[in-house]
């Protein structure tokens, strides 16, 4: 019996282990400027952000979380110089990992994002809902639900302004 206890809580961590994904804090972000764009006759949300960012050393690739949102354009800013990245979307960890085709410089610097998705019908993230009123977009932030509406560092560790 005692070798089957090893096991058991071993299975019951690999679900764990396997979906619980953090971000590194290698990137901190510092305040973000989010526009967005809900089309309440079709259910379609465009949307772009600019996030200040302090990368604490040279890196590549940028991780953020991201859940059924499609990335048209990111580029990473630092003085005069742009990087654009192709995105890479790990749909199983709710990460996207924004690839630059060489390191990026630590400091600071700004990550600008385009993205498209759709508003949700789950009262999650953002989402349509209908009133005798109209219609009308409205947001839940709960746990993770930030990475539905918009590509961003969805942890508490993260703290950054918004405007």
């Amino acid at each position: 019996m005692k070798k089957q206890f090893p096991l058991i809580l071993l299975l019951l961590l690999v679900p764990t282990i396997t979906f619980a994904q953090r971000l590194p804090s290698t990137v901190v972000p510092g305040h973000y400027e989010i526009w967005l764009n809900p089309d309440l006759r079709t259910n379609r949300l465009q949307g772009k952000e600019s996030i200040s960012v302090d990368l604490k050393t040279r890196m590549q690739s940028i991780l953020l979380h991201n859940v059924d949102l499609s990335i048209t354009r990111a580029e990473f800013i630092s003085d005069e110089k742009r990087w654009k990245a192709t995105p890479l979307i790990q749909k199983e960890t709710e990460i996207v990992e924004l690839k630059f085709p060489s390191a990026l410089p630590a400091g600071s610097g700004k990550l600008e994002i385009e993205f498209e998705g759709k508003l949700r019908n789950d009262l999650r993230g953002l989402y349509a809902i209908e009133t005798s009123y109209g219609r009308y977009a409205a947001t839940q932030f709960e746990g993770t639900y930030a990475r539905m509406m918009i590509p961003c560092f969805d942890e508490p560790e993260f703290k950054a302004t918004i405007f």
